[in-house]
């Protein structure tokens, strides 16, 4: 997809690690495991399709620069987790996809896939 702003997007892979923290103290610092935490899984999505909700800005200096915002949304309470990404496109027109929605403000809710990629610890791994 190639965004208004007449840039290609090569594809961007984002990943987030999911973790489980069963305290009530929430004072641990971003990025590190500590006593108490669980990896649960980690999060994979390809942001390619993001390309059309690209805005332009200009950074202290007014160099330009492009940025995107997004959701990543996760599903708890089946058999497995679900994820998915969700991200606002300003359109003309509605496009006539299943997957978009209106929202209440300007723009298209569009949503795309993560893959869910569970963690395996290394005790489960050697039975």
């Amino acid at each position: 997809m190639v965004p208004r702003c007449g840039v290609k997007m090569k594809m961007v892979r984002h990943s987030v690690t999911l973790v489980a923290y069963r305290r009530i103290d929430l004072r641990f610092l971003q990025g590190e495991v500590i006593e108490g935490m669980r990896l649960i899984c980690t999060l994979n999505a390809n942001l390619s399709a993001l390309a059309g909700a690209l805005q332009i800005q200009a950074g202290p200096q007014g160099k330009q620069f492009y940025r995107v915002d997004y959701n990543v949304c996760v599903y708890f309470g089946g058999t497995q987790l679900r994820a998915n990404l969700q991200w606002k496109e300003k359109v003309g027109t509605l496009a006539s996809r299943n997957t978009s929605l209106l929202t209440q403000s300007q723009g298209v809710l569009r949503e795309g896939p993560v893959a869910v990629m569970p963690y395996v610890s290394e005790s489960k791994a050697r039975h």
